[in-house]
């Protein structure tokens, strides 16, 4: 019976530890700690891949440097794109995608070049849609006919396409279709193939049903999933699709069977076009530059379109993320497991390599699932393994001060804003009172300055909510940066005589830069604390980052005062007392900063 209770226990302590492991695992990942290993494990998942057949559906001209060369002309001139036109049409293609946004002329031979727009029937056009300019505009003729799809492509944090943009539904349009999801619809149309929009907001390609990309699909945590996206599932090698070049259709040296009744894809192959992206096979460096490091845009829509066509008629699986309670399960189970086998066992050398052997498993096991089309989270379940393994170990040992070393991790990791990595509005309000306290029975002063870029609604209206959290980022570095004194060549000044000297009290400068927090108030709202700081030097601190502000030259075009993103500043000084709280400093600063906009922003106002 003491044997079988023991049993119990041990099952029981296990259930515990595991649940413990993941609980650890996903606080972690919700921060976001481990996208980039997620995403290189799926990276990594790609390179395994073993080579598949080339495509022999689609075929892409591309325009390379040795045909701009040989035209000596760049862009290609309309008479030229003209006469290719016709001779690939010649060569009955079942759809043309032109990957290149004509709305401007290029002579000589623009007149020929509509001409040819209006004549051929089955010609996609392209255009840009969500950051938009006159130049990314589709030729007026194939917008009338509604042949358009859109080029915009999705890049992840690291710069690599693993989302690729099915549809998307500007404000106030119509959805509209992307170039490869354009050309694939049509190719199956030609094939007796129409996608059904089921129910569950889904679509259906034949037997394949796809699902819209989700913001914590995968590895993604909080992802952009606005559009209809699907994760790109590559060919394997780069391109995989067969390529053949401008000069050759000009000069007729294309057969009539490398054309017929696929898909033709015209766009450029050439770095200067800046169409050039990575892909899960790119290196992680990024240093080489190598052609197989990148694809260029048109072979991503023919990627895309490829993607969409195999899984209707070949039951190519289309990658996708699963429902996050299943990810749970797969954690839970695993670390289950390493956390039965490790207290079964206890030695340290065997609980290592139990553990081994379970992350070989299920490394096995996750890359067999990803390529029946299901992305299942790699390296949460390996993390969920060892520590539960780790936790078992403690246990055994009686080692409990490792555990309260990961609570105060974690207690640091929540101090610090996620997206500009300074301090949060939590650990502001900490501080705040912590020097209050300090000052007010030491009676020196505290400074507190409050900052606000100005129209940062405009900023993220103009250039989207991505480019916006950068700018974020940068305006967050520049404050640390300042206030912390990087850069102690920003405190030289030049004197009334003309020469240029270090600032007075530079030791001084250095001590309440040590002590000084830098923090993220909310939103787009920034706060300086600086304790033992009078107003005066308090102002000088506002003056100066707004001048490195300005160094950074950030263009904002939404602004209404300036080409460059600017910042208003309220600050204020007071001598901690008992009968005041600190709350009152900060309306005191924020008042100061409403007084900066109303006088027009861009400036500092002091209390």
């Amino acid at each position: 019976m003491r044997q079988l209770g023991n049993r119990s226990k041990l099952f029981w302590l296990a259930l515990l530890t595991a649940l413990l492991a993941v609980v650890l695992v996903v606080v972690v990942r919700s921060i976001g700690l481990l996208q980039l290993w997620e995403w290189s494990m799926y990276d990594q998942f790609f390179r395994w891949k073993s080579d598949e057949p080339i495509e022999e559906r689609i075929v892409i001209v591309g325009i390379t440097e040795a045909d701009i060369a040989w035209v000596d002309q760049y862009p290609i001139p309309d008479r030229l794109l003209a006469e290719a036109l016709l001779k690939l049409e010649a060569l009955e293609p079942n759809v043309i995608g032109l990957n290149l946004t004509r709305n401007v002329k290029v002579p000589p031979g623009h007149e020929e070049l509509e001409a040819v727009f209006a004549q051929i029937d089955n010609l996609i056009g392209v255009e840009r849609v969500i950051v938009q300019t006159d130049l990314d505009l589709a030729p007026p003729i194939l917008r009338d006919r509604g042949q358009i799809g859109f080029s915009d492509v999705v890049l992840d944090g690291d710069g690599k396409i693993r989302r690729g943009l099915l549809a998307i539904t500007p404000a106030n349009q119509e959805t509209q279709l992307s170039l490869g999801a354009y050309l694939a619809i049509a190719y199956l149309d030609s094939q007796g193939i129409e996608p059904q929009n089921l129910a569950n907001g889904s679509i259906q390609f034949g037997n394949i049903v796809t699902t819209p990309f989700a913001a914590a699909d995968g590895g993604y945590v909080r992802a952009d999933a606005g559009g209809y996206q699907l994760l790109v599932n590559w060919r394997k090698p780069l391109p995989g699709i067969p390529k053949i070049s401008l000069q050759d259709v000009i000069e007729g040296q294309v057969e009539r069977s490398q054309i017929q009744d696929r898909i033709v894809l015209i766009g450029m192959n050439a770095a200067r076009a800046g169409e050039n992206y990575f892909t899960p096979f790119s290196p992680v460096s990024f240093n080489s530059q190598a052609p197989l490091d990148y694809v260029y845009g048109v072979d991503y829509h023919a990627q895309f379109a490829s993607q969409l066509i195999n899984a209707a008629l070949s039951d190519r699986p289309i990658i996708r993320g699963c429902a996050a309670h299943w990810e749970y399960l797969q954690m839970y189970a695993w670390a289950t497991a390493a956390a039965l086998a490790s207290l079964w066992l206890r030695s340290p050398l065997k609980i290592i390599l139990i553990g081994l052997v379970l992350t070989t498993i299920v490394t096995v096991y996750n890359y067999v699932v990803f390529w029946q089309g299901l992305w299942l989270p790699l390296v949460p379940t390996i993390l969920s393994i060892l520590v539960a393994e780790l936790l078992v170990m403690i246990y055994n040992y009686q080692r409990l001060w490792r555990l309260e070393s990961l609570h105060r991790t974690l207690q640091q990791q929540v101090s610090i804003d996620y997206l500009t990595q300074i301090a949060n509005r939590r650990q502001f309000d900490r501080y705040l009172d912590y020097c209050w306290q300090q000052l007010r029975s030491q009676q020196k002063p505290l400074s507190l300055i409050m900052c606000d870029i100005d129209f940062f609604k405009n900023y993220n209206d103009f250039y989207g909510h991505v480019k916006g959290d950068v700018c974020l980022q940068q305006v967050a570095k520049v404050l640390y940066e300042t206030v912390k004194m990087h850069n102690i060549a920003d405190f030289i000044y030049q004197d009334s005589d003309g020469t240029r000297k270090l600032a007075n009290n530079l030791t001084g400068y250095r001590q309440m830069s040590q002590n000084a927090l830098v923090a993220r108030y909310g939103g787009e709202e920034f706060a300086i604390v600086l304790p033992g700081v009078e107003i005066d030097m308090a102002r000088k601190i506002a003056l100066q980052v707004r001048k490195q502000l300005y160094k950074q030259r950030l263009s904002h075009e939404g602004s209404m005062i300036s080409d460059f993103v600017t910042m208003s500043y309220g600050a204020a000084c007071m001598v901690p007392s008992r009968s005041i709280r600190p709350h009152i400093i900060v309306d005191l600063a924020d008042n100061a900063l409403y007084r900066a906009k109303q006088s027009g922003r861009d400036r500092v106002f002091v209390l």
